[in-house]
């Protein structure tokens, strides 16, 4: 038989054990302090006015992108009466010369 005692042994997992509980209760307590001080600092003016400054600097086009975007643009498909239109166009203009 084994002489060695269960008690005094290491566990061979850490669910249950005290070290368990202790490790969920910091990492829990952690994780609420940064959510209280990230609440607290959304909420002042500094963190308005520095996101404010980020988001039109990030989110309105320059005009070298609006020109971009539409160079690179593709046209809507044309509908059947818009191309009899073009082609009754270019033939009323050919007729003209």
């Amino acid at each position: 038989m084994d002489s060695t005692e269960n008690n005094s042994r290491k566990p061979r997992r850490t669910r249950g054990t005290p070290a368990y509980q202790f490790r969920n209760k910091f990492a829990f307590g952690w994780i609420g302090l940064g959510a209280v001080f990230l609440a607290a600092w959304v909420y002042t003016p500094t963190f308005k006015k520095i996101n404010k400054g980020l988001c039109d600097s990030l989110f309105t086009p320059t005009e070298e992108e609006i020109d971009r975007r539409y160079l690179f643009s593709f046209p809507k498909p044309l509908s059947s009466r818009e191309i009899q239109k073009r082609i009754d166009e270019g033939k009323e203009f050919n007729s003209q010369r």
